[in-house]
Formats: structure tokens, C-alpha cells, sequence
């Protein structure tokens, strides 16, 4: 949460003079300049790191094995647990649909003509969002647990599509970008998170990394075929459609079917005897 909120205040700094150069410069130099400062600001910010200690922590005793063998056991312990599977399967769904909603700017811009001022200031929504109920996420998941909040998710994303579907100005634009916002950044925590409750042996880097690696070759494809859909209807309708559907299908099985530690209740696979 504290993250999410320094990364939106940091937005709201810095969109005055963003929304500036996007109406001052006409495109695509306008672009261009604005990725040069933005890799100049993240150059400086990686290189602060290297400013910062860390406590000189090495692992003692027997090394694992190597790199690959490491994590393809891991891998395996992942897939190999019911509960594991069923939540990454919703989440994944969840993961598609919000990848969806980078089909919110071009419509933007070639349906409802909003320039490239005002779409730059869809950073402070997108940032700003989460500088605010950032906290509200990790108190609703401490409290009802990770299952609702991916439901929580799908909601969102569902009603973020949902106002696309019928957006008819700017202000719906922002109203569905900032609903998929708090998924965008909301993502990341309940996979972790869920994933170190699984399995409270294994880092949570590692955790991360492999639930990612597991989702990417889904993910990879849905934005491709959805850009063919917006090709061929030539219509956004389509895309925001199934990008509810989804989100609404994710929900239903976080809610009926997801199960965590802290309920009691987890699927349990037992070997029946053969006679």
C-alpha cells in the first residue's frame, strides 16, 4: 500500500508538467521527449541503488542446486498443489482481462478524440487511484483474505469495461481507466501474497517470479488477438465485452471455488486404493 501510494503521489508531482509538454509539442516528437525524461528519471533512480547497502547477508550451509534444476522443483511444487492451480487459474483470468484494458487509450483517442494532453494526464488517474486506496486493498485482504479480493478484481474490471462500453466522454474514460487501475497495480500483491500462504517455505521472490513466468505465455497472446477482434469488427464493443465476461467468470470462481489457509478449507488430494 505504501508502495502503490508513493508511486501516485510521485505522478500527481510530475503531471503538470507532463500534461505541458504532451499540449506543447505536436506528436509524436512529443512522445519521444517524454520517454527521453522518463528514462532519464528511472537511469537516476537505478543508479541511487547503488548508493544503498545492503546488510552483507549470505546464505549458510549446503547451496541449492543449480539455478534451473532450483526453480524447476519449485515449479513443480506449484503446479503439483490443487489449491495452487485453481487460484492460479482465476487469477490468470483476471490477469487477461486487465490486460485488456490497454485498449482503453486508443479508443480514447481515435473514438472520443481526447488529445494527448489529456491522455497524459490518465497517468495521474492511473497513479493517483492507487496513492488513495492502496491501504484500503491490504486492510480488505487482511480482513477477508486474498479470495476476495480477487473478486474484488473482477468487479472492478467488470465495471471498468462496462463504462467503456457506454463512454461518451472524457470523464467516463477516466472513471474506467481508474477502476483498472487498482487492478493494474493490485495484481502483483494478491499473487504473491496468496502464493506465500500456499507455501510459507518459499520466498516470496521466487514465488513471484515463477507465478509470472507460469502466467506470461497466456498473457502474451491475449493483447495480439484482441487488437485482430478490434481489426476486424472494427469496433472496440467486442474486446470491452469479453474483457467483462472474463473478469465476471474470474470472480464467480474466486467466490466459489478459491480456497486459502486461513478459511480451514483447502483441497486435499488423496490417492484412492485400487483392488
Amino acid at each position: 500500500g505504501l508502495r502503490s501510494a508513493g508511486l501516485g503521489l510521485g505522478a500527481v508531482a510530475t503531471s503538470v508538467a507532463a500534461a505541458r509538454l504532451f499540449g506543447s509539442l505536436p506528436s509524436p516528437a512529443n512522445y519521444r521527449v517524454a520517454l527521453l525524461i522518463g528514462d532519464g528519471i528511472y537511469l537516476v533512480s537505478c543508479l541511487t541503488l547503488l548508493f544503498i547497502r545492503d546488510a552483507g547477508w549470505r546464505p549458510s550451509g549446503r547451496r541449492e542446486p543449480g539455478f534451473t534444476r532450483a526453480l524447476e522443483v519449485k515449479a513443480r511444487t506449484l503446479v503439483a498443489d490443487p489449491n495452487y492451480r485453481v487460484f492460479l487459474f482465476f487469477h490468470l483470468l483476471n490477469a487477461m482481462a486487465n490486460s485488456l484494458g490497454a485498449f482503453i487509450v486508443p479508443f480514447a483517442k481515435e473514438r472520443l478524440g481526447v488529445d494527448d494532453a489529456r491522455i497524459a494526464l490518465l497517468t495521474v488517474v492511473l497513479l493517483g487511484v492507487n496513492a488513495v486506496f492502496a491501504s484500503v486493498i491490504g486492510r480488505l485482504a487482511d480482513r477477508f483474505g486474498y479470495r476476495v479480493v480477487g473478486a474484488a478484481q473482477s468487479l472492478l474490471l467488470a465495471a471498468s469495461f462496462l463504462t467503456m462500453t457506454v463512454a461518451r466522454g472524457y470523464a467516463a474514460v477516466c472513471v474506467a481507466y481508474g477502476l483498472q487501475a487498482m487492478v493494474t497495480f493490485s495484481l502483483l500483491f494478491v499473487l504473491v501474497n496468496m502464493s506465500v500462504e500456499l507455501f510459507p517455505a518459499m520466498g516470496a521472490t521466487d514465488l513471484a517470479a515463477l507465478g509470472n513466468t507460469i502466467l506470461l505465455p497466456f498473457l502474451v497472446l491475449v493483447s495480439p488477438l484482441a487488437g485482430l477482434i478490434v481489426d476486424l469488427s472494427q469496433s472496440y464493443l467486442a474486446v470491452f465485452l469479453l474483457g467483462a465476461a472474463i473478469a465476471l467468470v474470474a470472480g464467480g470462481g474466486f467466490l466459489a471455488l478459491v480456497r486459502e489457509p486461513r478459511t480451514g478449507r483447502l483441497y486435499a488430494v488423496t490417492q484412492i486404493p485400487m483392488r
